[in-house]
């Protein structure tokens, strides 16, 4: 199926890379030059930082003999210039360090540029694939409103029976989402969704609430009565009726809002369940699968979960993921349910988000599949029967 999806549309998903990476190469110049001032700011700091070390020690030599012979006039006059000299040290340690933070500042400007030139890249493909339908802007302004919605944030309710502590619960979900931090990881989501997501046909699963709790393992709980078999593909339905939410701590990053947003991706659209199920078969078959709680100890997988890496690792080393961490997102990207769901497009989602042009040089044909779904250009019969203002059928 993803073979035959990507042979359909070779000529736009490898016209959509090749944007991709020319969108990026614009500000790579920048960026390496931000990154390289904030490497000589750091080296600087740490050479400054060395030496105020040293003086600091020369200095507590001195309090320690000008202790035991407080009259020795030479010792007051080397303790006082010591005193000048760690005193000047660490004030221009400070100076280097606000240096540092400025470049670093300054770095992590350019690299968040570059991902909106690729997310601008990817909004294009949206917009010529919506375009080629006749179906564009007819949810795009609807989902922005409820994306943005205070409504969008849900009670945790929606998550347990515990009816009594309904508002208590709701306002710690309200007061999370509020808090600054919070509130800007929320924001670089939704901004990279609009772009990156294909909201006429996604739209349902881009606006499903979210509940918030201090510290809690992010999942997507999904109703099937939100997304009906005899709906149209990327019909809405309003915030208040849903009971699909997905469940967020308050230091999760925009990137699992993202990869939480997949999983209703995945499952509201037919098309999307065949193609993600049939990439992990074809590109696991034979390997055998792995029990993570027993090959990675200290993460706290339980004993259910499994799954196959295949060489999903070589994208997440081209992400800047070291190769510890690459290994472990390699066998989480294999995963296996028993309800047919993966990971692979929650866990692409995150590649595209964080480097796309990265992604899409170290694995075409995942990227491919991620970025195909997300603006909905490999959809076909989904794409038909939503212009055709039809039901998708899976038969």
């Amino acid at each position: 199926l993803v073979k035959a999806a990507r042979d359909e549309h070779k000529k736009a998903l490898d016209k959509l890379r090749k944007n991709m990476e020319a969108a990026e190469a614009k500000g790579e110049a920048k960026f390496q030059k931000a990154a390289d001032e904030y490497f000589k700011a750091k080296d600087a700091h740490y050479d400054i930082a060395e030496r105020a070390g040293k003086l600091q020690e020369e200095h507590a030599i001195l309090g320690q003999k000008l202790g035991a012979d407080p009259s020795n006039e030479t010792l007051k006059s080397q303790f006082a210039e010591a005193t000048r000299l760690m005193e000047d040290s660490f004030s221009e340690m400070e100076a280097a360090e606000k240096v540092m933070r400025r470049a670093d500042a300054k770095r992590e400007k350019a690299r968040q540029e570059m991902r909106a030139a690729t997310a601008i890249a990817l909004r294009k493909e949206v917009d010529a694939v919506n375009k080629e339908d006749g179906t564009q802007s007819r949810n795009r302004a609807r989902v922005e409103e409820m994306m943005s919605s205070p409504d969008r944030i849900a009670s945790q309710s929606l998550l347990t029976t515990d009816t009594a502590n309904f508002a208590a619960v709701h306002a710690q979900s309200l007061e999370i989402a509020a808090r600054p931090v919070v509130a800007q990881e929320i924001k670089a989501a939704n901004e990279y969704a609009l772009r990156a997501v294909n909201p006429e046909i996604h739209g349902q699963a881009m606006t499903t609430p979210i509940s918030f709790e201090e510290s809690v393992r992010a999942y997507a709980r999904v109703k099937e009565y939100d997304h009906d078999a005899d709906s149209i593909p990327g019909a809405l339905g309003s915030l208040q009726t849903r009971g699909s939410v997905t469940r967020l701590a308050a230091s999760d990053s925009a990137s699992t809002h993202l990869h939480e947003m997949a999983h209703h991706i995945e499952f509201s659209t037919p098309e999307v369940r065949q193609l993600t199920a049939d990439f992990l078969e074809s590109r696991t078959r034979g390997e055998q699968q792995v029990e993570f709680s027993k090959k990675f100890p200290t993460h706290g997988y339980s004993e259910d979960e499994r799954g196959s890496p295949d060489d999903f690792k070589k994208a997440f080393i081209a992400t800047g993921h070291s190769e510890e961490r690459a290994e472990v997102l390699a066998h989480y990207s294999g995963k296996r349910y028993g309800t047919g769901s993966t990971e692979v497009l929650t866990m692409g989602m995150e590649l595209m988000y964080r480097d796309a042009r990265a992604f899409a040089a170290a694995d075409p044909e995942w990227f491919d599949l991620v970025a195909g779904i997300t603006t909905g250009r490999i959809l076909t019969r989904t794409r038909r029967a939503k212009k055709s203002q039809i039901p998708f059928r899976d038969s």
